[in-house]
């Protein structure tokens, strides 16, 4: 019973997937990306790949950092505040120095 259970579901993970990457062919001609957007999804995944790093290395050091801050009244995870820190001042870094 248990392998007819996965098999079904094995298969409509298949379905659905062959299903959106037919009709994904169909939006993305509609799709116009402008250079803010860009530079937003390049934000993001800079800042989520920096995350991760962040993450796996305080595990493998056995940090300890707390779960939230509150700072102002807001309170953030500060882990994910350094990496969109660091994702922010990243350009800044790699920038040729001009002469």
């Amino acid at each position: 019973m248990k392998y007819v259970i996965l098999v079904v579901l094995v298969v409509c993970f298949y379905a659905a997937a062959t299903y959106r990457v037919k009709t994904r062919k169909d939006d993305i001609k509609e799709i116009i990306e402008s250079k803010l957007s860009q530079a937003i999804v390049e934000l993001v995944a800079i800042a989520g790949g920096i995350y991760l790093s962040l993450i796996f290395l305080m595990e493998f050091l056995n940090l300890n950092v707390p779960e939230t801050i509150t700072w102002m009244g807001v309170s953030f995870n500060p882990v994910a505040a350094i990496a969109v820190l660091l994702a922010v001042l990243q350009p800044l870094f790699l920038r040729p120095k001009q002469k």
